[in-house]
């Protein structure tokens, strides 16, 4: 089931990390950098947003 606003939760456990603010609307795609210190989304708006993890 689809929440709003997208959330990030702990792989092992699920507990919520943090709630990702920016998008008025469905979010299609997001992807990790490298060192899983930040997460980039974009959302049915075309707007990017950017979210610092760490």
């Amino acid at each position: 089931m689809a929440s709003f606003p997208p959330r990030v939760n702990e792989k092992e456990i699920g507990n919520m990390m943090k709630v990702l603010r920016g998008h008025q609307n469905w979010v299609y795609s997001c992807a990790f950098s490298p060192n899983s210190s930040m997460l980039c989304s974009v959302g049915a708006s075309k707007a990017v947003v950017a979210a610092i993890l760490v």
